[in-house]
């Protein structure tokens, strides 16, 4: 048998002498993800967190304190960065209370796009869904959520925040593509277009601010259009 338990992250841990205990964290995300196993929380304390966090494994990744102290920023020299990312295929990314900055995503000549805030490194990914709760997006460059080259399909998204003034909130590389979702409690807020996603239909309870154009996110469904939160 085995049993699911609770592996800590804090910024004032170590990965080194940490062992993943609430007295004894590690200091990185991902530490406490190579650390943990299948169906484990890897709960994370308030901070800033400057690494692309790679999930491996079926995992929930959890902060203790909520989007507004803790913050996952994926910055990088490189022309596409990542804040969360995964190779692993047939997994849900499952990650509830950060803050997501940093990201940046690039047009390859040769393989389209890759990057974003949450996506692929490179051309592929093969995660099966994605569950985000309590997120908040900001200051990414091109995409928040890149569903190119991705076997996603399923996504959900609750009680989240986008602020974007440039580039896309969602990206598929087929903007006809049918991925099942469901987008409920949101506020989408900037200036920005998001026209290829026509077959986005499903926001329940969402609510937008500013010039940001969704096709389909429309008064109905307990949307708001147009309302300063």
């Amino acid at each position: 048998f085995s049993f699911a338990t609770t592996i800590h992250v804090a910024t004032t841990g170590s990965d080194d002498t940490g062992d993943g205990s609430e007295s004894n964290p590690y200091e990185t995300i991902n530490k406490g993800i190579d650390i943990s196993f299948e169906g484990d929380t890897v709960l994370v304390g308030p901070g800033e967190y400057q690494e692309r966090v790679s999930i491996n494994k079926q995992v929930f990744l959890i902060s203790q304190n909520g989007p507004s102290v803790t913050i996952i920023d994926g910055s990088c020299e490189y022309n596409n960065c990542n804040a969360i990312t995964s190779w692993e295929p047939n997994i849900s990314l499952n990650v509830e209370g950060f803050t997501i900055t940093g990201g940046k995503a690039i047009n390859d000549y040769y393989e389209g796009w890759w990057g974003g805030a949450i996506g692929p490194n490179f051309t592929s990914w093969e995660v099966d869904s994605i569950r985000l709760s309590q997120m908040i997006f900001i200051g990414n460059d091109g995409f928040d959520i890149n569903l190119s080259y991705s076997g996603v399909s399923f996504f959900d998204i609750q009680n989240s925040i986008f602020i974007k003034d440039e580039g896309l909130i969602f990206h598929v590389e087929d903007g006809n593509a049918q991925v099942e979702h469901n987008i409920t409690n949101s506020i989408f807020y900037g200036q920005n277009s998001n026209e290829e996603l026509v077959n986005f239909i499903n926001f329940n309870y969402c609510l937008t601010y500013g010039d940001i154009s969704i096709p389909n996110l429309t008064e109905g469904n307990g949307n708001l259009i147009n309302v300063d939160p």
